[in-house]
């Protein structure tokens, strides 16, 4: 970390799990990373993101994605993605996709390209 709070991850190994609170970073890699009121670069991970009030760039992660009030770029992810009041560019995931403005209202689509609406959404 820099004198001004500035840090980079990237030196980190693929094998750590990185916590990163109201800070700044360039890039985040490690196994599992978990933002809360933070910024990031890119974000590369072997296990989850979660994301807390918090935004990040791109995402390339071999697990599950979970954003609450926050969101990304673009998300390339093995598990499932799961959005509740924050956004992403665009999603590609092998598990499922689930996008919530509020826990009334859900936008879900699962593998098979089969969709469904659960509440009443805007």
């Amino acid at each position: 970390m820099d004198d001004k709070g500035n840090s980079s991850a990237s030196e980190m190994g693929a094998e750590s799990d990185e916590d990163v609170t109201g800070r700044f970073v360039g890039v985040v890699k490690a196994h599992h990373v978990h933002l809360t009121r933070s910024a990031a670069g890119l974000v590369a991970t072997r296990g989850n993101l979660s994301i807390l009030d918090g935004w990040c760039g791109p995402v390339l992660t071999g697990g599950a994605v979970t954003i609450r009030n926050g969101g990304c770029g673009l998300v390339l992810a093995k598990g499932d993605v799961s959005i509740q009041n924050g956004g992403t560019r665009a999603i590609v995931a092998a598990g499922g996709a689930t996008i919530a403005r509020s826990p009334s209202s859900e936008w879900s689509l699962r593998r098979g390209l089969r969709s469904r609406r659960v509440g009443g959404c805007c």
